[in-house]
């Protein structure tokens, strides 16, 4: 549909408004070439005057595309809105109620609710006029014969080609309203995810971020007050990162913590998570896991970072980092677990780094 209007246009329109020019851009069209054929419709029931009345129709109809196309829809339904109206009041006119003419008046109202820019007293207003000429030209066609005499056939069958043509184009028209609602639907709940996904993953390695992290924690605790299944905390962070960045750039900085994260990722089992916790550091959960299992995964990723090729020249050297280990005992939160693991890793910062300490080991 964006294909529809230029681009200097869509930016200018609302959502709501542009699903109206949509509307208006195939129904200006469909206008036109309706108009184009009542010309030889007309010329058929021999009312000559409306046959030539039809040439301007298609002429404002296209005029309407045009202002529609350069991001003017409600002018545009406006000045269609019009031609319907005086349309349908001269061919009442011309040629009698029975033509069924008169029923595109009613076919406008669908489309004045497109406008999400109009006020709804505007729109009750309009269609209330539209009411208003719809009864008095109903009461007119009551007391007054049309201009010209046509067959009842002919002017019958004209009248069921209307009501089948205005049965077309409500059926349209509310096929198009369920396409809109339903991709109205669709990109809110795509929106929402996007949001959800922003709230709970770190923008720059996608792995979850801490508020994720602290309610899977929470998650961990409250299932281990029920059934009390060992969980492990593993807490990391990269060696001599800030010298890093001082060194090469912030840039390079960004880029090795994204490798980082997806080659720590790479080591987790089915049931672990690992996120970024902050900077430098990641943390890692590892549930129904003790203390033994959860070293063999720490040393698992410590093997696998130092390992890890760089494709940055200037860096000589592998990156490695540190690992501080620690299991849940039977607290109230898991505040103590988490500091008792960054403890651990600030042991194995002390001795040496790029090590697996685990909290109270050796």
């Amino acid at each position: 549909m964006n294909n529809l209007l230029t681009p200097k246009n869509n930016w200018k329109l609302s959502s709501g408004d542009f699903n109206l020019a949509v509307v208006i851009h195939f129904t200006s069209l469909i206008g036109s070439a309706g108009h184009f054929l009542f010309i030889f419709l007309f010329f058929w029931l021999g009312v000559n005057q409306m046959a030539w009345l039809n040439i301007g129709s298609c002429a404002i109809f296209l005029f309407c595309f045009w202002l529609n196309w350069r991001g003017m829809p409600h002018l545009a339904l406006l000045l269609g809105v019009l031609e319907v109206v005086i349309h349908a009041i001269l061919a009442v006119v011309y040629v009698g109620w029975e033509s069924g003419f008169h029923y595109y008046i009613i076919g406008l109202t669908p489309l004045l609710f497109y406008s999400q820019s109009w006020r709804l007293s505007t729109k009750l207003l309009i269609t209330s006029i539209l009411c208003g000429v719809y009864i008095s030209l109903y009461f007119y066609a009551l007391v007054i014969n049309p201009l010209v005499a046509i067959d009842p056939i002919r002017l019958h069958t004209v009248g069921v080609v209307n009501i089948i043509t205005l049965f077309i184009v409500f059926e349209a028209l509310s096929n198009y309203y369920r396409l809109a609602a339903t991709n109205a639907e669709n990109a809110l709940t795509q929106a929402n995810m996007k949001l959800k996904h922003q709230a709970h993953n770190d923008a720059l390695t996608k792995l979850p971020n801490r508020h994720n992290l602290t309610e899977r924690i929470e998650d961990l605790v409250t299932a281990y007050l029920v059934n009390p299944d060992p969980f492990c905390v593993i807490l990391t962070d990269v060696d001599n990162f800030k010298k890093i960045n001082d060194t090469y750039g912030h840039n390079t900085g960004d880029l090795i913590l994204v490798m980082v994260g997806e080659t720590l990722l790479s080591c987790m089992r089915e049931h672990d998570l690992i996120g970024r916790w902050g900077g430098e550091e990641f943390l890692a959960l590892l549930p129904r896991t003790k203390v033994a299992g959860a070293r063999l995964v720490a040393e698992r990723m410590r093997q696998k970072i130092a390992a890890m090729r760089l494709p940055i020249s200037e860096i000589e050297k592998n990156i490695t980092m540190t690992f501080g280990i620690a299991e849940f005992d039977n607290e109230t939160d898991a505040s103590g677990c988490i500091n008792r693991a960054d403890q651990a890793m600030y042991q194995g910062k002390i001795s040496g780094k790029n090590c697996v300490k685990v909290h109270g080991g050796d």
